[in-house]
C-alpha cells in the first residue's frame, strides 16, 4: 500500500529537469541510498517528510521545497497510511 501511494512523490515537472539540475539529482541520490533504489528513495522521502511534519507544517514544506518533493502528494500519502 505504501509504495502504491508513493507513486507521485517525485513530481513530473521536476523529472523533466532531471538532467539540467544537479540539485535535483543530488536529492534523488540522497534519498535512494547506497542501493540507488527508486523504492527506497520514495520510502526515505516519506520518512523524512514524517520527521519534518513532527516539527510543523512549515518544516515539512521546506523539506519538500529544498528536495523537489510534492508536499501535496506526501500529505495524501500520510493520510492513506493513517487509515
Amino acid at each position: 500500500m505504501l509504495i502504491g501511494s508513493l507513486a507521485g512523490v517525485l513530481r513530473s515537472d521536476h523529472l523533466a529537469i532531471l538532467h539540467a539540475d544537479g540539485m535535483l539529482i543530488g536529492s534523488l541520490i540522497r534519498f535512494a541510498g547506497v542501493l540507488r533504489s527508486d523504492h527506497l528513495a520514495i520510502l526515505h522521502a516519506y520518512e523524512a517528510f514524517r520527521r519534518a511534519s513532527a516539527r510543523g507544517a512549515a518544516a515539512a514544506r521546506e523539506l519538500c521545497r529544498t528536495n523537489f518533493l510534492s508536499w501535496e502528494t506526501l500529505t495524501q500519502m500520510d493520510q492513506v497510511m493513517s487509515l
